[in-house]
């Protein structure tokens, strides 16, 4: 196991559960969010709870070396959800660069599928 695997899985996690946990409990920000995507919030928590549960699967896949498949599902999950992110925002209307946390978090969202396959 490699330290950039665990560096990059400890560091997706924290970020996804954080922001999953926002989404979660509806905070401001992530319901003016959910507004801009058209999305209405209920289907936002439910993208959190997909963000936290994702989280959860790249933990115990670091912890437990027999659930790596388990990780590599989830980051490749969080890596088709920050697609769909940078699809949904560029219909709203966004500029591109305010796509860029998603298209860097669905890069190391693959990176990690690919370090989890490595293992």
């Amino acid at each position: 196991m490699s330290l950039a695997y665990i560096i990059l899985t400890i560091v997706l996690a924290i970020v996804f559960c954080a922001a999953g946990v926002a989404k979660v409990l509806r905070v401001p920000q992530m319901r003016d969010l959910a507004r801009q995507a058209n999305f209405s919030v209920n289907s936002y928590v439910v993208i959190g709870l997909l963000e936290i549960v994702a989280a959860a699967g790249l933990v115990l896949g670091l912890v437990y070396h027999r659930l790596a498949p388990l990780a590599a599902a989830a980051a490749t999950g969080l890596t088709l959800l920050m697609i769909g992110a940078i699809i949904v925002l560029l219909r709203a209307g966004n500029k591109p660069k305010d796509c860029l946390p998603a298209l860097v978090f669905g890069a190391l969202s693959a990176v990690t599928v690919w370090l989890t396959l490595a293992v």
